[in-house]
């Protein structure tokens, strides 16, 4: 019998289960597959479709004001971006919440680089989404590789609880 990895998906949702969070609202996208691979194939956590980004990020703020951390998995760029408003509502009313996204990988980054190449769900600056989270969020990493992933993962779920505020994460999308 094969013995499976054990990924930065799998620490980020094992954190997240041990500090009760059992639903992760989510709008699946090509980036962000991975994560949400994982997290339909993960035990005690659960994936809660929406309707579109706004409603994922509302309910993820109901949940953290309701159980003391929420959670929301979407794409990168414009999807995340159609959540700001709600992210924003929970930052200011002190709500925790893990918004979790992927980012273009390096391969991407360096065709981009090379060709001037605008990818979709972006605006052509690959640090857009964590620049605009870094001012309605307590803390925020963009993950280039898996090391030091389990470090920066529990500093951000330290300052989401400690503070009661959001906090954001991204990881390239092969990192997850």
């Amino acid at each position: 019998m094969k013995k499976r990895q054990f990924t930065v998906s799998d620490y980020l949702l094992t954190r997240l289960k041990q500090l009760n969070v059992t639903e992760v609202f989510q709008i699946p996208g090509d980036y962000v597959k991975h994560f949400t691979q994982a997290l339909e194939h993960f035990d005690g956590v659960n994936a809660i479709g929406a309707v579109n980004e706004l409603d994922a990020a509302y309910a993820a703020d109901a949940y953290g004001r309701t159980r003391g951390l929420g959670a929301v998995s979407l794409q990168y760029g414009v999807s995340t971006f159609s959540a700001l408003n709600a992210i924003a509502g929970a930052y200011v009313e002190r709500s925790p919440v893990v918004v979790i996204s992927a980012a273009p990988g390096a391969d991407a980054r360096q065709i981009t680089k090379m060709y001037n190449v605008l990818y979709h769900h972006s605006t052509g600056n690959l640090e857009a989404d964590q620049e605009v989270f870094d001012h309605v969020t307590v803390a925020s990493e963009t993950l280039s590789t898996s090391v030091g992933a389990p470090e920066k993962i529990d500093n951000l779920l330290i300052a989401a609880i400690t503070h009661k505020r959001p906090v954001y994460i991204a990881c390239y999308k092969e990192v997850w």
